[in-house]
């Protein structure tokens, strides 16, 4: 089957999918932020298409450090909780609005969207740390010219682990199991 798209980009939201597809772009081919365009796209929109591997020869998923997109989440989000509703009537639950506190709804919308984009991509899972630069330049056929993931800019507050577990035990562990699986694929199982 001849599929349209050559690579989707799955993540979390506020998990430099804008960066991603600016470096991609930079590098002179047609690529979507939130949205397949030309050679693809990149983004957490991305993985509610439940057609999206129909649409691209190849999905990979990338994944932010924990603390630091859970952070950005929260800040981002806390005036606007569209995307917590766009995400639980996907999924089909209230796994992310049912929780009261802003810290609890940024942790399982991170959660949540990085088991779906993990799932939608096969379990391609990538940290930031190891982005897959070189998959990405396969994949596309051109050269991609970054070195160091993003540094965020924005004012946010900082989150320890500990934090995670006050404020709900049973989702910090599970945080905590996808981070340790992401982070074991990624370092080839170390």
């Amino acid at each position: 089957m001849n599929k349209p798209h050559k690579l989707a980009i799955l993540c979390a939201p506020r998990c430099a999918s804008t960066w991603c597809a600016q470096s991609i772009l930079q590098s002179g081919i047609s690529f979507g932020h939130e949205a397949l365009t030309g050679s693809g796209g990149v983004g957490w929109w991305l993985a509610l298409d439940n057609d999206i591997r129909d649409k691209c020869e190849h999905v990979i998923h990338i994944v932010r450090d924990p603390l630091s997109a859970i952070a950005s989440i929260m800040a981002w989000f806390i005036f606007d909780s569209r995307c917590y509703y766009a995400l639980d009537d996907h999924i089909g639950g209230d796994e992310v609005t049912r929780h009261q506190t802003a810290l609890g709804r940024a942790m399982a919308m991170y959660y949540e969207a990085n088991r779906l984009s993990r799932d939608k991509s096969n379990g391609q899972s990538y940290t930031m740390r190891h982005y897959p630069k070189m998959l990405i330049e396969l994949l596309l056929g051109i050269d991609v010219d970054w070195i160091a993931e993003p540094v965020n800019t924005r004012k946010h507050v900082s989150l320890t682990w500990g934090g995670l577990y006050i404020c709900d035990e049973a989702l910090a562990h599970k945080i905590g199991e996808q981070w340790r699986e992401v982070l074991n694929r990624s370092e080839g199982g170390r």
